[in-house]
């Protein structure tokens, strides 16, 4: 089995799948900027709450905050959307 193929039938045995699992990613077009600025700006992070009510979310210094709150999680964002 092709592995195209092998995929198309993991998407159709488990739909939720690919709406459910995985990373948004927010990074491309963002610079640098300080390493202040690196370490509070997202790039990545789980695209539905997880782990009691958190996600992993990935940071520009590429420091991985295994577990942020989901509310913690959301000011942060919101605040970088803001920017």
């Amino acid at each position: 089995m092709l592995e195209k193929e092998k995929f198309e039938t993991l998407r159709e045995k488990y739909p939720a799948l690919e709406e459910d699992v995985g990373y948004v990613y927010i990074g491309a077009g963002k610079h640098w900027g300080t390493e202040e600025l690196a370490a509070i700006t997202i790039i990545a992070y789980d695209k539905k709450p997880a782990h009691d009510n958190g996600r992993n979310v990935l940071f520009m210094d590429v420091h991985i905050v295994e577990w942020m709150p989901e509310e913690e999680f959301q000011k942060l964002l919101a605040e970088q959307k803001e920017k």
